[in-house]
């Protein structure tokens, strides 16, 4: 189970630092930590997770950063401290604030914890204007090297986490979901990967979900179906060495 949990875990990092893109300000680096993690600190958030990160074309810098403040309270409070009007919360359980100033562009996604509505979490993208302009759009080749893409599919998102040797690619194709599947079976089987969680545990993969491991790596490939455009979205995770 628990290798099914920190896979499920580190996906949704990574995809929820993949959102801010679409909702897409001041601050230099300092040291290791940049000064818009430290602002986010000095509010009485504590940092759980840095690391430099690749969306699609771009670089930037990744914190994850912990309150014990209602998400209403928070979104306030940090559209003051990063001194921009550019804040999008309609009072559910995730807010969006963009902050630029000198070519830098950070981005901040607030989650309310579920069943806490007083533990907020926010994840911060840092990245200069350019890195910013480079992530905007999908990638134009799938740039996720050690796992094959499918035959002709179409690359809809990159992110990779150079601190836990952990990538992630979405792409999309006309293919439908059992076919893709057992493309992905097949050839990850042949190149020495073998089930997860059926060898060690026995247990079935979640619904439209294959677990793979082979030495130190693990290999999910989540594969869902599209229904109002007629095709199959593909989200593949590759993790390298140390799984937690």
């Amino acid at each position: 189970m628990r290798t099914r949990h920190s896979c499920i875990l580190l996906a949704g990092a990574l995809l929820c630092a993949g959102t801010v893109i679409c909702h897409g300000r001041v601050f230099t680096r300092s040291g290791t930590v940049s000064d818009s993690t430290k602002a986010m600190l000095s509010s009485g958030g504590s940092l759980a997770y840095d690391t430099s990160i690749t969306l699609n074309g771009g670089d930037g810098n990744l914190a994850v950063v912990g309150f014990n403040k209602k998400i209403q309270d928070l979104v306030e409070e940090l559209g003051r401290v990063f001194k921009t009007k550019d804040v999008v919360f309609s009072g559910g359980t995730m807010g969006f604030i963009t902050a630029r100033s000198k070519g830098i562009v950070v981005r901040l996604t607030l989650i309310n914890l579920p069943g806490d509505n007083q533990k907020t979490l926010v994840l911060k993208l840092q990245q200069t204007e350019s890195e910013f302009q480079a992530s905007s759009k999908p990638p134009k080749e799938h740039l996720l090297k050690d796992i094959p893409a499918f035959p002709g599919s179409e690359p809809l998102f990159y992110a990779a986490d150079n601190k836990s040797n952990a990538g992630l690619a979405v792409s999309r194709t006309v293919s439908d979901p059992v076919t893709v599947k057992d493309f992905f079976s097949s050839r990850l089987s042949a190149n020495g990967w073998t089930p997860a969680l059926a060898a060690s545990t026995g247990q079935k993969d979640l619904p439209g979900m294959k677990v793979f491991i082979k030495e130190r790596e693990i290999c999910c490939v989540l594969v869902d179906p599209l229904t109002t455009e007629g095709k199959s979205r593909i989200t593949i995770l590759h993790k390298r060495q140390g799984i937690e």
